[in-house]
């Protein structure tokens, strides 16, 4: 598992990929230490520790063992009496070293400062260790673990709770489920998950792996268990053999095998009900915003206008004087900055926005580092523990981008080429310009570039607001192949201004509202490459007057580069985290775009507060013109309009902007008059339907085109969303031997309070299995899943209209294809395109559809 600095935990990419590899690790470590419990492990080649303390870790033993042979390289970890002295952080320190020749070692990593000892040879090593965060765990991911033949130490209750959401569930905040595998389930599968251990020859399993018990089952005396039984409908989640010592009956202990069963204990229906209620809708997921914008929104609303305006003069007249205190050193402090990252950091002031991060406390200290030293183009990006986890590995190492660096050239140069006169001629106007501010270097000739110098594109890319984007395409030049990374940053698009709308109308009601969007002036221009990195930042445009080529360097970052994403996101994170925390800013990042919200009677002060921190610090803003427009009830961002003039009454819209819906329509009139579809038109056709996608209500845009196009032609209202929200249990059985009910449907409607407001159960006739295939399937149990689910919306639609609903189904499928609205099946096409008109019509809003535990359908 993993465990971040944000208190997100999960299961690595690895679990799914590799789960045959871990599980014969765990088996090697079972072997190894017996005894250990741990949930994660990790195997360091040839990596020197220094000295600190694994916080993210649980307050007990980790184990290490050599896997080479190697000389030296114990672990040294610092104890009051120990005889061993090292210089840490510039103070002699006494400590002891733990040899690893003599066999595996403990420690507590999370208490313990320890570092590694210098060594000779290949040292390779296993540590296994247990992370913070595995009771906030799903009890599937527990369940894949166990499989994994993790040694959990766990009790009734643990790792049977969903876990905290990051910023991707947010997007249910605004209407649109994401797959089943991209969040946590509402409901876990099991209420619990317990461990039976006892010696192998007295206990046997009840059932078979994966199966249910079908009576409760007593544990044996000789095991430990929490539980003196385990009940009826329970899971066998793992079964594992191991080596250890076992205690049998009062012999005292000797050595034999021992057995270890994971039992999934089910709920009750009482129980799932209860649970169902308790977890509520994902549209109220605003709860998992970033704890700390959360925490700005309500000490916002416990202060009076007065009150918050008069802090933020406080803050910022602090920050001033501040600054004027630093301008010796912050002089001194730029003439030691490589002459290459100068001419881009000279505006800012860096000492006083490191002082600012160091007082406020931001968990990613390093990216002042990357600032004022600069953000490399290749290899793997720095981690940073804010971002959520993900992996992408690189197809090239830099040493092969090198060794491909003349190659690569003459590739590029040759697709340099005219775009027209009009478009070559404002890249060349635009590219004059960086140099002048010093953002680029050149003009340069091919011959005089170092050996290994890669060159990218450039080119100009027109917008549809009639100007001309400058994008310098690192991936032609395989650059962008070069580049690795375990995190994956995420700015905050609309899902997030949403959900942190609802939220300040949760804190704020019957207040006025108003916000804006603050724009960052060429944005990445306002970071340094790193000059290590010179190597791989040529580009080169077509220049209209020479006819040829022309080469420069970048020492800004390139529009283009993955790199340059990564780095400039982690920069300006800091920059919002700062607002967020010292000046209680209610404002979202996407990329350079800052979006606020403020009450209307605190507009004013806000805006003065936000346009002093960005000049105090050195940032270049839009000033006027359509990127600053003021303060509004109406707030265009992010391709969006936000109308905020019902927020008093806990209302506000959500919408294309007149230009996107106007271009979206001109696109689809044109293809379906010229009745063709050229592969360039069905790309940008893609992408701008992918967009629009989020801000119409419905989800038949997915399916089908020109439906899209009457519902942007026509006069449907709105959807109002209404707080509480509605649960649908729905269930089907197919049993062709059953001498009645050969297949049924039926399902409960239960209210936010968890009242029970209506059943229903049918039994289908044989015409009707018929139309659901059974004549041609052996079972027809997905459909009728999915038929019970629709009749369910259908039947009690004068209670789900205009609330958001969770629909609950006992089958993955069915679940599936609900979310996606798309099958493969004629019958489940059928199915789909009745649900999504249903759920379109009656605005049956913020639908969401989870999976039933199955134990409870063993119990109907």
């Amino acid at each position: 598992m993993y465990r971040k600095g944000n208190g997100i935990s999960g299961l690595r990419k690895s679990c799914r990929e590799f789960p045959m590899s871990v599980a014969a690790i765990n088996a090697f470590i079972a072997k190894a230490l017996p005894t250990a419990s741990y949930n994660a492990f990790a195997i360091p080649d040839n990596v020197a520790s220094p000295a600190h303390r694994d916080l993210q870790n649980e307050p007990v033993a980790s184990h290490v063992l050599a896997l080479s042979a190697f000389a030296g390289g114990g672990i040294r970890v610092q104890c009051p009496r120990g005889a061993v002295c090292r210089r840490v952080a510039g103070v002699s320190t006494p400590g002891k070293v733990l040899a690893l020749d003599k066999g595996p070692v403990q420690l507590d990593a999370s208490s313990s400062l320890h570092s590694t000892e210098p060594w000779q040879g290949d040292r390779v090593v296993l540590s296994c260790y247990t992370l913070k965060g595995y009771d906030l765990l799903t009890a599937d991911q527990c369940n894949s673990l166990l499989q994994l033949s993790f040694p959990l130490a766990l009790q009734v209750g643990e790792c049977a709770r969903p876990s905290p959401v990051d910023y991707a569930a947010l997007r249910a905040a605004t209407g649109i489920q994401p797959k089943a595998s991209k969040t946590v389930p509402l409901v876990p599968e099991h209420r619990a998950v317990v461990v039976v251990r006892g010696p192998a020859s007295l206990l046997q399993p009840p059932c078979a792996l994966r199966q249910r018990l079908e009576s409760d089952w007593a544990v044996p005396a000789s095991c430990t268990c929490a539980l003196s039984s385990i009940p009826k409908n329970s899971q066998l989640l793992r079964s594992d053999l191991l080596d250890v010592k076992a205690n049998e009956g009062s012999s005292g202990k000797v050595s034999g095998k021992v057995l270890e069963l994971a039992w999934g204990i089910p709920f009750s229906p009482s129980e799932f009900v209860d649970c169902a209620v308790a977890a509520g809708h994902p549209s109220f997921l605003e709860a998992n915003l970033p704890q700390e914008l959360q925490e700005a929104i309500t000490a916002s609303s416990k202060m009076t206008p007065k009150s918050l305006a008069s802090h933020r003069l406080r803050v910022l007249k602090e920050w001033s004087r501040r600054a004027k205190d630093l301008e010796k050193d912050e002089k001194a402090f730029k003439s030691s900055l490589h002459p290459e990252v100068l001419p881009i950091l000279s505006p800012k002031r860096l000492l006083l926005f490191k002082s600012l991060l160091q007082e406020y406390g931001y968990p990613d200290l390093d990216a002042f580092n990357e600032l004022v030293s600069g953000v490399s183009l290749t290899g793997d990006a720095p981690h940073t523990g804010i971002f959520n986890a993900a992996e992408r590995h690189a197809s090239m190492t830099e040493a092969e981008l090198k060794a491909q660096a003349k190659v690569i050239q003459q590739e590029v140069l040759a697709k340099v080429t005219s775009q027209g006169n009009e478009i070559d001629a404002i890249v060349k106007q635009k590219t004059e310009e960086e140099v002048r501010k010093g953002w680029l270097v050149g003009p340069l000739e091919a011959d005089d570039l170092p050996e290994h110098a890669i060159i990218s594109k450039r080119f100009g890319l027109p917008q549809a607001s009639g100007k001309t984007r400058l994008i310098d395409d690192f991936s032609i030049s395989h650059v962008n192949e070069s580049v690795g990374a375990d995190e994956s940053p995420k700015p905050h698009t609309a899902d997030v201004l949403c959900a942190m709308t609802l939220q300040a109308m949760r804190a704020f009601p019957g207040r006025k509202f108003v916000g804006r969007a603050y724009d960052l002036q060429a944005a990445y221009r306002q970071v340094p490459v790193h000059p290590s990195s010179s190597w791989a930042s040529y580009v080169a445009y077509y220049d209209c007057e020479e006819k040829r080529p022309r080469i420069y360097r970048c020492r800004a970052l390139p529009f283009g580069a993955t790199k340059s994403v990564y780095g400039f996101l982690r920069i300006s994170h800091a920059l919002w985290w700062l607002g967020v925390v010292a000046l209680k800013l209610a404002w979202s990042l996407y990329y350079d775009d800052f979006v606020v919200l403020s009450e209307s009677c605190l507009a004013s002060n806000t805006d003065s507060a936000i346009q002093i921190y960005f000049t105090l610090l050195g940032w270049a803003f839009a000033k006027d013109g359509s990127k600053a427009e003021p303060f509004s009830e109406l707030v265009t961002a992010l391709g969006v309009r936000l109308s905020l003039t019902g927020f008093p009454s806990g209302r506000v819209e959500l919408c294309n902007t007149e230009s996107r819906t106007n271009e979206l329509c001109s696109s689809i009139r044109a293809i379906t008059e010229a009745n063709t579809l050229t592969k360039s038109a069905a790309l940008k056709l893609r992408g701008r339907m992918q967009f629009a996608c989020g801000q119409v209500f419905g989800r038949l845009a997915k399916v089908c085109l020109k439906h899209l196009t009457d519902f942007a032609y026509g006069d449907l209202p709105p959807h109002v969303m209404r707080q509480e929200p509605m649960f649908v249990f729905t269930d089907a059985c197919f049993e062709p031997s059953a001498s009645d009910w050969k297949c049924g449907i039926g399902g409960v409607l239960f209210n936010h309070r968890g009242d029970l407001i209506g059943s229903f159960s049918h039994s289908l006739s044989a015409r009707h299995q018929d139309l659901l295939g059974a004549q041609v399937q052996k079972t027809i149990i997905f459909p009728a899943e999915l038929l019970a689910l629709i009749c369910g919306m259908r039947l009690w639609l004068s209670a789900l209209k205009g609330r958001p609903t969770v629909f609950f189904v006992d089958n993955n499928c069915a679940r599936d294809v609900c979310i996606s609205g798309s099958g493969r099946a004629a019958v489940i096409k059928a199915l789909l395109r009745v649900l999504l008109k249903d759920e379109e019509r009656n605005v049956i809003t913020l639908q969401s559809v989870a999976r039933l535990s199955s134990a409870l359908m063993s119990k109907r």
